[in-house]
């Protein structure tokens, strides 16, 4: 026949005989290694002292957490808000160089305006005396030509009147 060993971590394992009982089970109070639940009293007590250590550890380790959450807070806060400060100040002083260059530019503008006035009035004038500079450049050929004929007839005249004589 066959056996089934069965063990248990306090007896010797023992072997169980198709179609026998099981041996009895081992003594416990009446046996004389048996000293009964001794440390069992203080096991509850001792694993709700653990639990209580264990929450005041971490509330105390939480609030030095907290504690370094919000200094590292306040100092970055303190850091944007001078970087803020610093930005909207430089806005500022962009809006002011803005406010001049536009400015400027209404005053360019204007002398530009000015001069455009001035150049027209100028240009207006040398067109009213173009027809006399064409008259000139046109005429100027035949008009030396006559300064020349009138020049050499005077110096004709000139010669008679000291007594020469022309053929």
């Amino acid at each position: 026949q066959t056996g089934v060993a069965v063990s248990s971590k306090h007896a010797q394992p023992y072997e169980i005989k198709a179609g026998q009982a099981p041996p009895p089970p081992p003594a416990t109070w009446d046996a004389a290694g048996y000293g009964g639940a001794e440390g069992e009293s203080q096991g509850i007590l001792s694993i709700l002292t653990l639990i209580k250590d264990d929450i005041v550890s971490d509330i105390s380790k939480a609030d030095s957490d907290e504690a370094e959450a919000k200094a590292s807070f306040d100092k970055e806060k303190g850091e944007l808000e001078a970087a803020v400060t610093a930005a909207k100040a430089a806005i500022s002083q962009y809006e002011g160089e803005q406010a001049t260059q536009d400015q400027t530019v209404v005053d360019k503008t204007g002398e530009r305006a000015t001069e455009t006035t001035a150049l027209e009035g100028t240009m207006k004038q040398i067109e009213a005396l173009k027809p006399g500079c064409d008259y000139f450049l046109v005429n100027y050929i035949a008009r030396a030509h006559k300064r020349q004929v009138e020049m050499d007839g005077l110096r004709k005249a000139k010669a008679i009147l000291q007594g020469g004589k022309f053929a």
